[in-house]
């Protein structure tokens, strides 16, 4: 999901990869996606009612998703302008730039995921779906079919990011204050809790890009190596996570 911001309102929808951002987009467009602005690195543009069969579909095989591919290489690639997750830090100086935001008094939001449950979703997300990220982790993790030695590649990957450009970790986005950080755990609470500040009411939800249970199948902290290293890798979205919402990390939420 494209960051977003109310026109009048001015509260603005950060996205941190894999935690429920296509749920929230398909929402938001389906909903206000007339008072609604999409942030891009050279400007701000009003999103298009049909939204939903464009950036937003569900993540599948079908001929809508061939579709969204299409489009989205056309039209909101980073590429062209229109990158899918930016640091809370960029999307404030650009929106301090653009004509159209930069008078707004704005109110930022953003979610945050239990960290050994992203990062399964995340390794399974880059497994199952193709992505411009295939070109980093091809080799090391979609040709192998043993998924404990895969995942390993895939925080390998990770713990040196600065060098191969695998994702980040969760606080890498989140470099800049938010008003509020809602917890995907309670994703559909959390969401209507922050529209309601704005007396915008919040009716059929989705729950989009859902992986199966298949996907998380394999329990990979079941191996000490494996569980060490993601600690490691996962360090500062772990005392992220455990000071904002004052609870516990556990390793569990990864199964």
């Amino acid at each position: 999901m494209v960051t977003m911001v109310h026109k009048t309102k001015g509260f603005v929808c950060h996205h941190i990869p894999k935690t429920g951002g296509t749920s929230i987009g398909n929402w938001m467009s389906n909903n206000i996606g007339d008072d609604i602005y999409w942030v891009g690195t050279r400007g701000v543009r009003t999103l298009t009612r049909d939204a939903e069969t464009e950036m937003f579909v569900g993540w599948n095989d079908s001929e809508e998703y061939q579709n969204w591919i299409k489009w989205w290489r056309k039209h909101g690639a980073a590429e062209n302008h229109f990158p899918p997750h930016q640091q809370v830090s960029t999307v404030k100086k650009r929106l301090k730039k653009f004509k159209r935001t930069k008078d707004l008094k704005l109110w930022h939001f953003i979610f945050l995921r239990s960290p050994y449950d992203w990062l399964t979703s995340l390794f399974w997300h880059r497994v199952n779906i193709p992505s411009n990220m295939d070109r980093i982790y091809k080799r090391r993790i979609l040709d192998s079919t043993d998924h404990e030695a895969a995942f390993n590649n895939l925080m390998d990957c990770m713990l040196w990011q600065k060098r191969t450009k695998a994702d980040p970790i969760q606080s890498f986005w989140i470099n800049s204050d938010v008003e509020f950080i809602g917890d995907f755990s309670n994703l559909e609470e959390d969401f209507t809790k922050i529209m309601s500040r704005f007396d915008i009411k919040v009716e059929n939800f989705p729950v989009r890009n859902t992986r199966s249970k298949l996907n998380k199948s394999v329990y990979f902290w079941e191996n000490k190596k494996l569980l060490d290293k993601a600690s490691r890798l996962l360090r500062k979205d772990i005392k992220l996570y455990e000071d904002t919402f004052q609870k516990e990390v556990k390793y569990d939420d990864g199964r």
